[in-house]
């Protein structure tokens, strides 16, 4: 997760790491790249953000409580586990 992210950018930019240089200037590249892109993710969230504002429809969304939202997500992800499902509606017909 992002912790882990964190710890790993920390060894790649220590220079008193035991990580070889060779790995470590390669890795530097990643990390410029995800720096790079977590900037560009903020820009255009700012800009959504600011766009939303405008639109009506969007600032009525905004105030539907985000479990009503989630509903259907969990639906979808049961039906990617079709054994999960198929279990659960064996265990209601049975």
């Amino acid at each position: 997760g992002g912790a882990s992210m964190l710890r790993l950018i920390t060894l790649i930019e220590e220079p008193d790491s035991d990580l070889p240089e060779t790995a470590r200037a390669t890795l530097q590249i990643l990390v410029d790249l995800l720096r790079h892109f977590d900037e560009r993710i903020a820009g255009l969230d700012a800009e959504i953000a600011c766009k939303a504002r405008e639109e009506e429809t969007v600032r009525r969304l905004v105030t539907i409580p985000a479990s009503v939202l989630s509903s259907p997500l969990r639906w979808r992800r049961s039906l990617r586990r079709p054994s999960t499902s198929i279990a659960r509606a064996t265990l209601r017909l049975g």
